[in-house]
């Protein structure tokens, strides 16, 4: 198989699993409210707001790489943003 293939399924991987983390906040809504103690008025206004604000950020993401090209605008937040992803409960 050849390598353009290898990349093809990869970046449709992270493109459809980026997708599903955005949106799973509708199935994970109650656990979320349960495990920081919040009502539906707070949880909903930080949804709403991570959501203001991701959209709010595309296009200068967007004009950046368009600039600067994917690699060099993606590449260097890459790990900072895998750390502050939650780990398993102990």
């Amino acid at each position: 198989m050849h390598r353009a293939w290898w990349v093809a399924f990869v970046t449709l991987l992270a493109l459809v699993s980026a997708a599903a983390f955005r949106s799973s906040t509708g199935v994970l809504f109650i656990p979320i409210e349960t495990e920081f103690g919040w009502d539906r008025r707070v949880t909903s206004a930080a949804v709403s707001i991570n959501l203001v604000l991701y959209g709010l950020t595309a296009p200068f993401a967007a004009a950046i790489m368009e600039r600067w090209g994917v690699r060099r605008t993606v590449a260097p937040p890459s790990p900072s943003s895998g750390s502050r992803a939650p780990s398993p409960p102990r």
